[in-house]
């Protein structure tokens, strides 16, 4: 896991400015602005909200996946997970898919796994915001 810091990403509430996990590769620099701006989004209404400060959002999950499918091929099993949250994302906000790729629930075994990487991801992020932290002093 790579830590990079959102360039839009204006500064605010500590809550919101944590660093955005990628997979290492250098494809942090294309993730859509679109996504860029739904972590923020996501940050700002689980700081207001008082949301899981424990999971990543999912718009950090794509963002990671998103870089982490660019950089080597996923398995068959990510593969189905992230084009699934894809599309649950996009269908959530409005996006008409075609019919191929509808959303469909999540069996348990995929919330496990998606649910670990949601955690490991935000422990990441408060690990590498202490980091930073420590080297600012």
């Amino acid at each position: 896991m790579k830590a990079t810091q959102l360039p839009l990403l204006p500064p605010g509430p500590e809550d919101v400015n944590y660093p955005l996990i990628v997979w290492p590769g250098g494809w942090d620099r294309h993730i859509p602005a679109w996504l860029q701006e739904a972590v923020t989004e996501e940050r700002v209404v689980r700081a207001v909200s008082g949301g899981d400060d424990d999971l990543a959002t999912l718009a950090e999950v794509l963002c990671y996946m998103f870089t982490a499918g660019l950089s080597a091929p996923l398995s068959h099993e990510w593969a189905e997970i992230y084009c699934n949250l894809a599309a649950q994302y996009m269908a959530a906000r409005g996006a008409i898919l075609p019919e191929d790729m509808q959303p469909r629930p999540f069996t348990e075994y995929d919330e496990r796994l998606l649910r670990k990487l949601r955690s490991d991801i935000r422990c990441r992020q408060k690990r590498e915001r202490q980091r930073r932290q420590r080297r600012k002093q």
